[in-house]
């Protein structure tokens, strides 16, 4: 089974012009079976590569975050770490609290919250 669908003037697929069919002037004709298209090796090894990209990006944003709160504790007095401390004790222990609230109340964030 063949569904036609409308697509984009792209270097990845191939527009056939089959004329004018309810406005419509470009198509291309994909599978109805995803997992039957096979991709060409040059699209697949693309997609790793931006896929493996998107990690690396995404640690090392999470590896900048840890050193910066890191280095704001450090620069701060004695007084004032102890004082952050606790103060993200408290929202850590206020945010638990909400999201019990919200698991219990609703079916939706019970799902969410899980």
């Amino acid at each position: 089974m063949i569904l036609l669908l409308m697509a984009g003037r792209s270097g990845f697929c191939r527009d056939a012009a089959m004329g004018p069919i309810m406005g419509v002037k470009s198509h291309t004709s994909l599978s109805v079976f995803p997992a039957l298209q096979i991709k060409p090796k040059y699209l697949r090894k693309a997609e790793r590569e931006a896929a493996k990209l998107e990690r690396k990006k995404k640690k090392d944003y999470n590896k900048a975050i840890k050193e910066n709160l890191k280095r704001s504790m450090e620069i701060q007095t004695p007084e004032v770490r102890k004082r952050m401390k606790l103060n993200r004790k408290e929202a850590n222990r206020s945010a638990r609290e909400r999201q019990k609230q919200n698991k219990a109340r609703t079916k939706g964030a019970a799902r969410k919250f899980r």
